[in-house]
């Protein structure tokens, strides 16, 4: 929809937030237009569309936020909220969405939650699964490596997919 804004998150920790209207149209059998420039061995897991502006309810009593729900390999994760990711242009190298190190591993998913999110479950490479009430879940900064989410009973585990639930 115009107006709508686009975010990818790579697997090694960048992200970009630019602009729908930066997305030329192509035809079906083209290769596209470029939206991150990325590192060799670096891919994106994920992409959000998203509106520009955050609708506010009439009732102020209701809380309403928008938040980037990140989750690393070794059980690590955090939220942020979404006005932490600028604007870019479309193409460029990014910015990084969380601290990647060996301790965290790697990015694993990426979600946009709101306020009608009130759990998250994480699932294992080897069948464990954990579920998380949102509210337990800190904001952090952008920058940041995040908290422990789960911890894994076989060694060399590691997380395989992340749902949100209302």
């Amino acid at each position: 929809e115009e107006g709508d804004h686009i975010l990818l998150v790579s697997h090694q920790g960048k992200s970009i937030r630019f602009n729908q209207t930066d997305v030329r149209p192509t035809g079906r059998d083209t290769m596209g237009v470029k939206g991150i420039q990325l590192k060799k061995g670096d891919y994106v897991i994920g992409m959000e569309v998203f509106p520009s502006k955050l609708e506010q309810p009439k009732d102020k009593r209701k809380k309403v936020f928008r938040d980037v729900l990140i989750v690393m390999e070794n059980g690590l994760g955090k939220r942020t909220a979404l006005a932490e990711y600028r604007l870019q242009k479309r193409g460029g190298v990014g910015i990084r969405a969380a601290h990647v190190t060996a301790k965290t591993g790697n990015i694993v998913a990426c979600k946009i939650i709101n306020e009608k999110v009130s759990q998250i479950v994480l699932t294992s490479k080897k069948a464990q699964v954990i579920k998380l009430p949102i509210k337990n879940v800190p904001r952090l900064g952008r920058d940041t490596q995040g908290v422990i989410f789960m911890r894994f009973n076989k060694a060399g585990d590691t997380v395989a997919a992340v749902t949100c639930l209302e």
